[in-house]
């Protein structure tokens, strides 16, 4: 028997019964996830622009609490600029460990609001890590050059890939189903194990910023509260790609699984 010969059926029997309706539990628990990941992505920019029209009680701007912490932290070397069209659409707000620089989105940078201060404290603290030798900043910075992409298209690029997938391997079967596969479950457990680290030292760098925020007198007690929040959901959106990664990973792996159980059975069908 070769399981690499070409053939596109996928059996339903005794043997592949369990296999399907694991495919089908784990596709719904993907439309479930997808869901949230989608009510969850629209809370964040709600989020974002209501506390951007909250001033904060101290009255300073994002780049200047960037600029002012850095300085105090032994970070002069980094700089704190405005995000370009295309840096903003790619990475949004940033730090960057390559060009030592704190990006903020044109509609933070230079306002005293709510998020302008806790998302220019966790840049600050992302780059704080850096300075510190924060071992999962290192290895957000070592994987950073393959994954820019993700991040806050993650979501999207995860769905379309699945669905890419699935018409590739509607088309093909054997060899190639199989490459195929593989290559999908090893791309979607890179993501996962990326988002991971990157959710790690996003929360992290979050502790930090409260800390050293609090301590500077740049929040409130009431302020870090909404801080907090805003956090969260940022925090949640990481959490859902992590789910939605996992999970097309052993859908895939399923797939693999009922193709090898259906060329057995197929096999010997025959050979009866």
């Amino acid at each position: 028997m070769n399981i690499l010969d070409n053939t596109s059926e996928f059996t339903l029997n005794s043997l592949t019964l369990p296999v399907w309706i694991a495919i089908g539990v784990v596709s719904l628990l993907i439309l479930v996830c997808s869901v949230f990941a989608i009510v969850f992505g629209i809370m964040l920019p709600i989020k974002y622009m209501r506390f951007n029209k909250k001033q904060t009680a101290r009255g300073v701007a994002g780049k200047d609490v960037a600029r002012d912490l850095l300085d105090k932290y032994g970070m002069e070397k980094i700089k704190v600029k405005k995000a370009n069209i295309f840096t903003a659409f790619m990475v949004g707000n940033s730090y960057s460990h390559f060009f030592k620089r704190v990006r903020l989105r044109g509609l933070i940078y230079n306002k005293d609001s709510l998020t302008s201060v806790a998302i220019a404290g966790q840049k600050v603290g992302l780059a704080k890590l850096d300075k510190d030798g924060d071992k999962d900043m290192k290895r957000r910075i070592w994987l950073l050059p393959f994954l820019t992409f993700l991040g806050p298209w993650a979501f999207i690029l995860l769905v379309v890939l699945g669905i890419v997938l699935d018409v590739i391997l509607f088309k093909f079967s054997g060899i190639l189903f199989l490459s195929f596969s593989i290559l999908g479950v090893l791309f979607y457990l890179f993501c996962a194990f990326y988002q991971f680290i990157q959710l790690k030292t996003e929360k992290k760098a979050q502790d930090v910023a409260l800390d050293i925020l609090v301590k500077e007198n740049y929040l409130t007690a009431e302020e870090v509260k909404d801080a907090k929040e805003l956090y969260k959901v940022y925090n949640l959106n990481y959490i859902f790609d992590i789910i939605i990664s996992i999970l097309e990973a052993i859908l895939q792996i399923l797939k693999i699984v009922l193709m090898v159980l259906s060329k057995s059975s197929s096999s010997s069908s025959s050979s009866n």
